[in-house]
């Protein structure tokens, strides 16, 4: 159900004219009240004591004796009758009104706070937008954006990198570093010094020199040495 605002509401509004009959004092107003109500009302803020100029005419001149006249009724919203009394006041020049019952300044005024609700509306739309378009992490590893994180989670492409992370996972990543066993040995050179020909064996880079076994001394002296390929000298 919509509130009702009676400001803006297309309601029957006068534009009229205070008065006494033996002073030439003139006031302009509007109302949505009957005159005489508002007539009641003037009486009453007079003999009350409000400050305002046409107060103090009236009980200067006695509160008895004045008169409220219609000048113009329009079915309108206050809005609208403050401009049309507007009119009135620019037109008769009354000497009881001390404010203007509507200017420029009060249409700029609402017209900024219509752009300013505007604008924070606005604002909130672009926001979830913005919002609606970060990335975020999905359990598959994708990044993905949140307004189309359902649709993903329901993807040929996010099941087949969730079971392939799953997969990693239970089979343990593979180490790029070669084992110890698979690492070449070093060739180790030790040259005879009766001989002066180099002997050659695979040993371990950790394999002390002292451990690598030597024939004896006999042995080596009387073995037969071996022919040279033919076609060498």
């Amino acid at each position: 159900m919509e509130s009702y605002d009676s400001k803006s509401a297309k309601i029957p509004r006068t534009v009229y004219k205070l008065f006494h009959p033996d002073s030439t004092d003139l006031y302009i107003g509007s109302t949505a009240d009957e005159l005489k109500v508002r007539l009641a009302n003037h009486i009453y803020r007079a003999t009350s004591g409000q400050p305002t100029t046409v107060c103090e005419r009236m009980r200067k001149l006695g509160v008895e004796g004045w008169k409220a006249e219609a000048l113009e009724t329009l079915v309108c919203s206050k809005e609208e009758i403050r401009k049309r009394e507007q009119e009135f006041i620019e037109a008769l020049e009354p000497n009881l009104n001390s404010n203007k019952a509507f200017s420029p300044r009060d249409e700029n005024l609402k017209l900024r706070t219509e752009v300013a609700r505007l604008n924070r509306l606005l604002g909130n739309k672009l926001n979830k937008t913005r919002a609606g378009r970060m990335r975020e992490l999905c359990s598959c590893g994708s990044k993905v954006q949140k307004i189309r994180m359902a649709g993903h989670l329901t993807t040929n492409l996010h099941f087949r990198r969730l079971l392939k992370k799953q997969d990693e996972q239970a089979n343990g990543q593979p180490d790029d570093k070669p084992d110890e066993d698979e690492i070449a040995p070093e060739i180790q050179v030790e040259i005879s010094a009766e001989s002066g020909e180099g002997e050659s064996s695979d040993v371990h880079p950790t394999t002390p020199k002292s451990k690598i076994p030597t024939l004896p001394e006999e042995v080596r002296r009387d073995s037969p040495k071996m022919e040279g390929h033919p076609g060498q000298p």
